[in-house]
């Protein structure tokens, strides 16, 4: 339920001693306050936005509006998504007439975030001619907008609006006042930023490369929330536009080493106790030969690494107490289309239930060594195998330790094959 969130601000440089914004959950709220560049903060109200200020009610009210109307609700999204995105900076809309009018208002709007998170929105413009000082201030007042405070630096008409203002209420009374403050209509030229660099928007409707850089954000955003909380905010962003670039889901990252992810390399992130290069990934190798070795310690990793034009792979690998799984999904331009993305969710979700049956049959395992779960799609081999502590000492070839003491599977093993011989394995074991 969307609320706002009030947090004191601990920074002995902040601004403010408290921030508060309107967000639909408390890691939002929070990621907000972070990025509005407040560290220390500590979760003091939270309240229920009121019904009036919610998206669907101002839409609604736009509608029914009898100085707006719905062909202005393309400019009220624009300015919606220009004030949600608004953080230490500010945002300006300049109006310029359809036509050369001396007699013009050329209104303008500008509003900045403060500290504290309330947002202070200015508007000014030539009066129009026919109205009387006293009617232009009492019309002023009924939108809210105060008077100008020169000797406090305020020039202009102003309003502050505390967080639970939805980007879009705050859109509606903008374009409320400039409807009839300044008479200003659609067929108006609306600039958004300064004159110097401004994308004009005629007819208030945006440019189409703003509306899918929106969408992009949006799915951006939403992905993040997918990580768990423990994943470092500006971690979980770096991960989130790896897999879209890749054209991959999210990966399965348990919650107990979330924490302790970051960027190891280029497109490589896991553990920082125990980095993963590129290349170690792709030969896939390595990874094998250090579980052989001993190399057990808690840690998850991925990314992808490769050459050439079709020689790439996104490998996975997991180690908890007891249960390592690695694997490899083969991709590149030459890969068929969408196989990389159905393979690696396949294997993501598979990864999870494991992980589940695994914690409650763990005793299957106990102190006998840990079980290996293995599938690569590049180097066509799978296989399940308690490696034990006796293994250790040789250190066997990837190819030569999965079949012993283990489910031995053909190359072209299917996932669900792989998988389900694991689970049948820590059942009959448990």
């Amino acid at each position: 339920m969307r609320s706002v969130y009030t947090y004191f601000v601990a920074d002995t440089d902040a601004g403010s001693a408290y921030f508060r914004c309107a967000a639909d959950s408390e890691p939002e709220a929070a990621d907000r306050a972070r990025r509005a560049g407040n560290r220390e903060i500590v979760l003091y109200d939270v309240r229920v936005v009121d019904d009036g200020m919610r998206t669907a009610a101002v839409r609604e009210r736009v509608h029914g509006n009898p100085f707006l109307g719905p062909r202005w609700l393309p400019l009220i999204e624009a300015i919606e998504v220009m004030t949600r995105e608004l953080n230490n900076g500010f945002w300006s809309l300049q109006v310029l007439p359809s036509s050369d009018d001396d007699n013009a208002t050329r209104p303008f709007v500008q509003a900045s975030r403060n500290p504290s998170g309330s947002l202070q929105v200015e508007i000014g413009g030539r009066p129009l001619a026919d109205r009387s000082d006293e009617r232009r201030r009492s019309e002023f007042d009924f939108f809210g907008w105060r008077a100008p405070r020169p000797e406090e630096n305020t020039p202009l008409s102003w309003q502050r609006l505390s967080p639970h203002w939805s980007g879009r209420a705050i859109a509606e009374r903008v374009i409320e006042s400039l409807v009839v403050l300044y008479e200003v209509d659609e067929s108006a030229l609306f600039v958004f930023g300064d004159s110097r660099s401004a994308e004009h928007v005629r007819e208030a409707r945006l440019l189409e490369q703003v509306d899918d850089e929106l969408e992009r954000v949006v799915a951006l955003s939403g992905a993040v929330n997918t990580l768990p909380d423990e994943v470092e905010q500006d971690v979980a962003e770096l991960i989130v536009e790896f897999a879209d670039r890749s054209g991959i889901g999210m990966p399965y990252l348990p919650r107990a080493l979330a924490s302790g992810v970051i960027e190891l390399f280029d497109d490589t992130y896991g553990s920082r106790t125990r980095p993963m290069h590129p290349d170690q990934g792709y030969f896939f190798a390595p990874l094998l030969e250090s579980i052989y070795a001993g190399e057990w310690s808690p840690r998850v990793t991925f990314g992808l690494g490769g050459h050439g034009i079709n020689s790439w792979a996104l490998t996975y690998q997991l180690v908890l107490p007891g249960l390592a799984i690695v694997w490899q999904v083969h991709t590149g331009l030459l890969a068929p289309e969408g196989r990389t993305a159905d393979r690696w969710r396949e294997l993501t979700d598979a990864t999870r239930r494991l992980v589940h049956v695994f914690r409650r049959h763990r005793t299957a395992v106990a102190e006998d060594g840990l079980l290996l779960v293995v599938h690569s799609d590049l180097r066509e081999y799978s296989g399940v195998k308690l490696v034990t502590w006796d293994d250790l000492a040789g250190i066997p070839g990837p190819r030569e330790g999965l079949g012993a003491r283990g489910v031995s599977l053909d190359g072209d093993a299917s996932v669900p094959e792989v998988f389900a011989a694991a689970e049948e394995w820590l059942r009959r074991r448990g």
